[in-house]
């Protein structure tokens, strides 16, 4: 005996019995596709309505035509049922008729009231004896059988048959059904999760779509890679890597990772190079050899070296060999005008380089980042100022106009200027009294203002940092820069290893406090 099933559309409604066959054919033709795995149905002889998806486990091929797995629950009802009571009847009790008498025919066989679309008359309005339709009345009929539709196979959950009188407002169609009937958006059902489970699924859903796009984003950016790879040719590619590395053997400036990349940059490469140009090297170690021992100071040099090249520039070397005629021009040069150079003493270097000096002609870039180096070091003529490399005598000159006309007014005028070394270890000795646990070096300046009434600027030592000033004596025997991972503290050292003069000042502050 062939399966009868009964299902309920997307507003509660039931209909039924339809023979399996019957239910396959309408599933196969996509008229159940929005719900899909979660339409309700049931045979007649159960009570509830399950998924259609549990029943079969998910198996479409065996949809309605086979016999479905029985939920739990239903073999007891089913014993317990009284067969014998008649079946109830239903107002659409004629659904059974035969379904190509709802296409053309008069009298009985129309879809049942309200079926699918939620009105009690049919929408296939216009055939001869219909009623008329829901909309208004319908253009005059018969047309037919709907192209494509087999016989005998209504149309539950799509739209009515294509207009014949030229387009509509539906592209072609009658008006749909109303929202919620099947072939529509099911309805909202409430949400009955907790606010937080809501909030969790919605962070879920906002972190998988960022996901997806993250990985979209990768994905195009491979590909825009490897296009540009491919325009550039395993040629162009080694001649532009090459080309690169050997103006740094040129300008002397050892070729470290990040020198590598900034010329690279200079020289307005692909991004594709830039990105990764230390893999690109080492894919051709046939002409350069990569050195990634250290991952922070990698390298990567030419495997046959230059006969023109002269050799690396140590930009860190204390030693001049520079003549005093050549560091007199640039003196002389700086005091001419507000120059003001950013980038560092690199980017200071390839503007001078720029401006064809005559007397830095002889030298290279690296030689010429050396000379930036001793000047800012040892020479004190160019200092950091506001992030720019600026001549010591302007940038003295500038602090001094900050300090007096800053903020505070008068009150910044009665400040005392640190003059020499021992006042201020005097000075800081008074404020480590009251902060044992060490001066954070970035607050110093601040804490000496509030604690002692002074003011100190490091330049007037000539130095552009205050690192500087604990390089030189008697600071630099009396305290310690101790670094914590975010911050250096000043900290003094065993007072057994002061100086005597050092020993007299902090035995006067001490001793001041303690009669205090």
């Amino acid at each position: 005996m062939s399966l009868q099933w009964h299902y309920l559309d997307s507003q509660g409604t039931e209909f039924g019995p339809f023979d399996a066959q019957r239910m396959r054919s309408w599933h196969d033709q996509g008229y159940f596709s929005v719900a899909g795995d979660n339409l309700l149905v049931r045979l007649a002889e159960w009570k509830d309505f399950k998924r259609i998806g549990e029943l079969y486990s998910g198996d479409k091929a065996s949809y309605f035509v086979s016999a479905p797995r029985t939920p739990d629950g239903e073999e007891s009802s089913r014993r317990d049922r009284d067969r014998s009571r008649s079946p109830r009847r239903r107002r659409d009790e004629h659904e059974a008729q035969p379904a190509n008498d709802w296409y053309g025919r008069a009298g009985a066989g129309y879809p049942p009231a309200g079926y699918p679309y939620g009105h009690s008359v049919s929408p296939w309005y216009g055939y001869p004896g219909a009623p008329p339709g829901p909309w208004g009345a319908a253009p005059p009929g018969p047309w037919g059988q709907p192209a494509g539709m087999p016989p005998g196979a209504p149309r539950p959950y799509g739209w009515p048959p294509m207009s014949p009188h030229g387009p509509s407002p539906y592209g072609g169609y009658w008006p749909p059904p109303p929202h919620g009937a099947y072939g529509h958006p099911l309805p909202a059902l409430p949400d009955y999760r907790s606010s937080d489970d809501r909030e969790s699924g919605d962070r879920d859903r906002r972190e998988r779509r960022r996901s997806r796009s993250r990985v979209d984003e990768k994905a195009r950016r491979a590909e825009e890679e490897a296009e540009a790879l491919r325009k550039l040719g395993r040629d162009g590619l080694r001649d532009l890597l090459t080309s690169t590395l050997e103006s740094l053997y040129k300008d002397r400036i050892r070729p470290m990772a990040n020198y590598v990349k900034g010329r690279l940059k200079e020289r307005s490469s692909p991004d594709v190079v830039i990105r990764q140009f230390l893999d690109l090297y080492g894919q051709h170690s046939d002409l350069f050899k990569v050195n990634q021992a250290d991952p922070d100071e990698a390298s990567v040099f030419l495997v046959t070296e230059p006969t023109w090249f002269k050799g690396w520039v140590d930009l860190e070397s204390t030693d001049d060999p520079y003549d005093e005629d050549m560091w007199q021009a640039l003196k002389e040069f700086l005091e001419e005008g507000a120059h003001a150079f950013a980038g560092g003493r690199y980017g200071m270097a390839r503007e001078l380089v720029s401006r064809n000096l005559s007397f830095l002609a002889p030298y290279s870039l690296g030689e010429i980042c050396h000379i930036v180096q001793l000047a800012i070091q040892h020479r004190k003529i160019i200092a950091y100022h506001k992030k720019m490399l600026k001549p010591m005598q302007g940038t003295l000159a500038l602090a001094n106009v900050s300090s007096n006309n800053g903020a505070g007014g008068a009150a910044a005028d009665n400040l005392e200027e640190i003059g020499d070394l021992l006042q201020l270890c005097k000075v800081l000795f008074k404020t480590l009294r009251k902060h044992p646990q060490g001066i954070r070096l970035d607050r110093m300046k601040q804490m000496i203002k509030e604690e002692c009434s002074c003011r100190l600027n490091e330049m007037a030592f000539k130095c552009t940092k205050l690192t500087e000033l604990f390089r030189q004596e008697p600071l630099s025997s009396t305290f310690t820069l101790e670094n914590d991972g975010k911050a250096f503290f000043v900290r003094p050292v065993d007072v057994a290893s002061f100086s005597e003069e050092v020993r007299r000042i902090h035995d006067e502050v001490s001793g001041r406090d303690a009669g205090a």
